[in-house]
């Protein structure tokens, strides 16, 4: 399979969607906010923390021209 990505990019995207399928997976078995409500304050502020800087190290934050903008 041809991609532009390199092979590090590839496995990487691969493994965000596997571990999307597996939030989805146990989201369908077990609510996942009433589980970390359940959990001691500092850890519920870690995983907050944690989704943040992800965001923050992976998001793209780069103006782009509106998508439809030639139509």
């Amino acid at each position: 399979i041809y991609s532009p990505l390199s092979k590090f990019w590839f496995v990487f995207s691969v493994c965000l969607i596997i571990f999307m399928e597996i939030i989805q997976f146990t989201h369908e078995r077990v609510n996942l906010k009433l589980w970390l409500l359940s959990k001691a304050i500092w850890l519920r502020w870690g995983v907050y923390y944690a989704a943040i800087i992800f965001i923050l190290i992976f998001g793209k934050f780069s103006s782009l021209q509106f998508i439809y903008f030639q139509f």
